[in-house]
């Protein structure tokens, strides 16, 4: 084979594992996008050949160079996902760089700041791994993925492994396609390998069983197997304007060589190589186009229920839940979080837990009839707390909350490389993808008197800075707030360093004009006290030290206005030197409630708005909720079931295992609430839930210019709800989730309020108008469902 042909081969395999990413097994949404890509590279590259093939200007002499330049090229910004930025560019470990222009003085500039990060994921592939034991004999593993449901967004997962069957060498040959270089006589162990759900765990001693292997060969095999590739996965949010600049930089470079003669058949030579390297852009563009469009569609609302304490269910609807099916499961509940020791009768359970919640998911019979007992669902609620990666909540929620909250705290990962219960070793430039993002969203959330405060370390302090002066404008930054979280003994006070002793809290505003901040006081220190050393005739103490009396009783009273330093908030660190002065709800969380107190209280007027996208443990709702505010809370995996549902219950009892605690007893909070949960559909599910023709069928439908076709323009997506039967129009949301919440997601497509909502019907108040929707949309007439279709369009059709 002559070089020319080495070089094209060489480029089509490669920009084929480019576009593509690396090779995944299993199951999920991202192996359904891989064989779409795949399926539409294999058409639209062989009509791209077909090209090249009757281009004259593409002769021998210069065919080598052209397909070298365009792997050249394309090889640069693609990494192992097929995610489109800088990678290998001459410059691609510089992370930051300084960028001048005429609109901004210096503008932080990072290498992934054109993409939205969707998650980090270690690919994992079907594995042979031998272990050898020189005392025991090898053993053999087969670690078989192909189960292996990917994870949604970022969620820790453990991996689970479990035995499932022995089979010998040839078997493994024809069977797993697996290529043995020795002769084995031992059983291969296949080993089925799957994310963790609802805490299962590994049994290394049923694999040591089944296997007849020992448990140290076992451990190293799955130390082998867990060693694979861990990959960043991006969407660039505008891939054609992105790589069509960096080709024109990398003409620029080549129409600059020295070696280089400028003939005009050297110059129609450079303009061909730009033209079929934009033809790949055009068609790798529209599939990233499709992504972004994806990520950024607003998601159905699933699984909705309530918590509701039992002050707000009348005495009937009490009743009729005692005598329920799903009340067993209730008790059950009640008892595990601490709220009863037994069962006994429900009115005896009231009466020592007056605010006891109740939680619909055991009720299902009986949830609209509390539901009817509102008349502005929306109003009586005091919080939701929803299940999802915060980029798509906060996107979904926009129109409903847009201008509508009044504080906003976050407490975001501080890409320290530990891993607490989500993950949180984002290196610097994810990092800054991921916050840069979610806080331009969080900044049209607040009104124009609200407020953010950004909780960091010193690993994080100064990005947030730059990120937050850029996004609110560094006229709006009001205060650094120093958290004094002193360590007085441990480890890390032998560090060969100045003890780390504070974190850093960053509030900005939204309007310096309208604001609003209710000073917080604090009791004075001693050492200020004992300066009040004289006596007035009435034996009143006083101080007059600055020319004017100052009454001790009245300092004490007026207290100390709050300073930019919180030393009066003792830290977890602080806590875990006094076990018996740390408060039961400090197990839970890094953040005491007394400081989410502090600020709430300055920043949130009583009955506002507080929201939480990064809830954690739910340190931030739960003292909302005692302080009388709103709140929404955002988190997603599995400690949204295991910390935060569980920590809320507790909260509206003000009693359990862990409360009272925090703030409770400090501002005579006794319980109460009404709460909505649920979860909301995500990136992963469109992507495995949508439907796309086959490309055999789709490439007859392109224009002339293939590679400037929307390729996806005409596929149904989530179109296949809809079906037309001569003049009639069916609407069938079962075929995507058989627990869609209609009644919020539109809400939440509407911008509106949820009045009501029975199982026949639904209100929402949109801007002082109320829309009306049956629940059973088939018993709709036409014209209804027309104006239904118009407001579901977002959710179910994307990319117009």
């Amino acid at each position: 084979m002559s070089r020319i042909g080495v070089n094209e081969k060489k480029f089509y395999r490669t920009l084929e594992e480019i576009f593509t990413g690396a090779k995944i097994e299993g199951q999920g949404g991202f192996l359904n996008l891989i064989k779409i890509k795949h399926d539409y590279y294999q058409k639209v590259i062989s009509q791209f050949a077909k090209e090249v093939e009757e281009d004259k200007v593409i002769t021998n002499d210069f065919r080598e160079e052209f397909f070298s330049k365009l792997y050249t090229f394309f090889k640069k910004y693609f990494n192992e996902s097929g995610s489109i930025f800088f990678t290998k560019t001459a410059n691609w470990n510089n992370v930051y760089e300084k960028i001048y222009t005429g609109q901004d003085d210096i503008v932080l500039f990072w290498k992934t700041h054109m993409l939205y990060y969707v998650k980090t994921d270690t690919i994992f592939n079907n594995l042979f791994i031998e272990v050898e034991d020189k005392q025991w004999g090898n053993s053999y593993f087969y670690f078989d993925v192909s189960k292996l449901d990917l994870k949604k967004n970022n969620e820790k997962r453990a991996l689970v492994y479990e035995f499932s069957k022995q089979i010998n060498a040839s078997e493994a040959e024809s069977k797993l396609g697996i290529k043995l270089t020795d002769n084995i006589s031992s059983a291969i162990n296949v080993i089925e390998v799957n994310y963790s759900t609802h805490g299962k765990t590994t049994k290394i001693e049923n694999l040591v069983r089944k296997t007849g292997v020992r448990d140290e060969s076992i451990y190293k095999a799955i130390s082998v197997f867990e060693k694979q590739n861990k990959v960043d996965f991006f969407i660039n949010k505008n891939a054609k304007k992105f790589l069509t600049e960096q080709l024109d930089i990398y003409l620029h470079q080549i129409l600059l060589d020295d070696s280089n003669e400028f003939s005009l058949s050297r110059l129609e030579q450079i303009k061909t190589i730009k033209l079929y390297a934009k033809k790949l852009i055009n068609f790798i563009s529209n599939f990233e186009n499709e992504l972004v469009y994806i990520w950024n569609k607003p998601k159905f609302v699933l699984n909705s229920e309530y918590i509701i304490s039992a002050d707000l269910i009348s005495s009937d609807i009490i009743n009729a839940l005692e005598k329920a099916p799903g009340y067993a499961k209730q008790i059950k509940e009640w008892i595990d979080l601490g709220f009863i020791k037994e069962s006994a009768s429900l009115q005896d359970i009231i009466n020592e837990n007056p605010h006891i919640p109740f939680d619909t998911k055991y009720f299902p019979e009986h949830k609209y009839v509390i539901l009817s007992q509102f008349d502005d669902i929306d109003s009586a609620l005091s919080g939701r707390l929803i299940r999802s990666e915060n980029y798509q909540a906060l996107n979904t929620l926009l129109n409903k909350y847009k201008e509508k909250v009044d504080l906003i705290y976050i407490d975001p990962p501080f890409n320290t490389g530990n891993d607490f219960a989500y993950v949180d070793n984002y290196q610097d430039s994810t990092w800054l993808s991921i916050m840069n993002d979610r806080l331009q969203l969080a900044y049209q959330f607040l009104k124009s008197t609200g407020s953010l405060y950004l909780h960091l370390d010193e690993r994080a302090d100064y990005y947030g800075r730059i990120l937050l002066d850029k996004i609110f404008g560094k006229e709006n930054f009001k205060r650094e707030i120093i958290w004094d979280i002193q360590v007085l003994s441990g480890y890390k006070t032998q560090a060969k360093n100045y003890i780390l002793g504070h974190q850093t809290i960053l509030f900005y505003i939204k309007d310096p004009q309208e604001f609003y901040f209710e000073k917080q006081r604090q009791p004075h220190r001693k050492e200020y006290l004992d300066r009040f050393d004289k006596v007035d005739e009435k034996g009143r103490k006083y101080f007059d030290g600055r020319g004017s009396i100052i009454y001790l009783e009245d300092a004490i009273k007026k207290g100390k206005a709050v300073g930019d330093v919180w030393y009066d908030i003792m830290s977890f660190q602080q806590n875990a030197t006094s076990k018996e002065k740390m408060p039961r709800c400090t197990e839970l969380t890094q953040k005491p409630e007394e400081l989410l107190e502090r600020i709430i209280k300055a920043s949130c007027p009583e009955g506002g708005l507080v929201l939480d996208f990064f809830c954690g443990s739910g340190t931030t709702i739960s003292a909302a909720h005692k302080l009388g505010r709103k709140w929404i809370g955002i988190e997603m995996g599995d400690q949204f079931e295991d910390t935060i549902l569980p920590r809320i219950k507790e909260t509206i009892n003000a009693k359990g295992h862990r409360e009272p605690c925090g703030i409770t007893e400090k501002v005579n909070y006794s319980g109460g609430g009404f709460v909505k949960y649920y979860e909301l559909e995500q990136y992963e599910d469109v992507l495995r839930k949508s439907e796309y023709t086959p490309a055999d069928s789709q490439i007859n439908l392109f224009s002339k210019d293939p590679f400037e076709s929307y390729i996806f323009f005409s596929d149904q997506k989530y179109a296949n709800v809809i079906e037309v039967k001569g003049n009639q129009l069916f609407v069938n949301l079962n075929k995507l989730y058989s627990n869609i919440d209609l009644a919020e997601s539109l809400a939440n497509i509407l911008g509106g309020q949820l009045i009501v909502d029975t199982e026949d019907e639904v209100k929402i108040n949109v801007k002082g108008q109320i829309i009306s929707f049956s629940k059973n949309i088939n018993k709709m007439n036409e014209d209804e469902k027309m104006v239904l279709l118009k407001y579901l369009k977002p959710l179910i059709w994307w990319g117009e």
